[in-house]
């Protein structure tokens, strides 16, 4: 968020709304979240290959006749990281630490998505 429309949109309505102040933090990343230049392309590479990802709806009834929906992404296919690193040209060890690299931040998606579902549900 410290870069592009998001972030100067945030600091913009945080400067002109005394009740929004608290959106500047909004703009500033935290350290720990910044990325270096060399693990960039990994990310975009999750952010492609996260489009091939499925969801799973999970429905429940409530006792007083209401119904609860969530959905649930599944794992990334491996099938799409293959035919990713074959477009690319990722093969051998090289391949191996993609993969793994891919996933471990789907696991961690998959975690903090699991985490917020939960505590949207109370």
């Amino acid at each position: 968020m410290t870069d592009g429309q998001n972030a100067n949109w945030f600091l913009e309505v945080a400067e002109e709304e005394t009740d929004a102040a608290h959106l500047a933090e909004l703009a500033q990343m935290p350290e720990e979240a910044k990325v270096g230049s060399e693990l960039r392309p990994l990310f975009v590479a999750f952010r492609q290959l996260s489009t091939e990802r499925t969801f799973r709806m999970m429905i429940a009834s409530t006792p007083m006749g209401g119904t609860i929906v969530t959905h649930h992404p599944d794992a990334i296919p491996f099938s799409a990281v293959n035919a990713f690193a074959q477009r690319y040209e990722i093969s051998g060890e090289d391949f191996f630490v993609f993969y793994r690299m891919i996933e471990i931040m789907d696991d961690e998606f998959r975690k903090v998505t699991a985490e917020q579902q939960s505590a949207a549900d109370g």
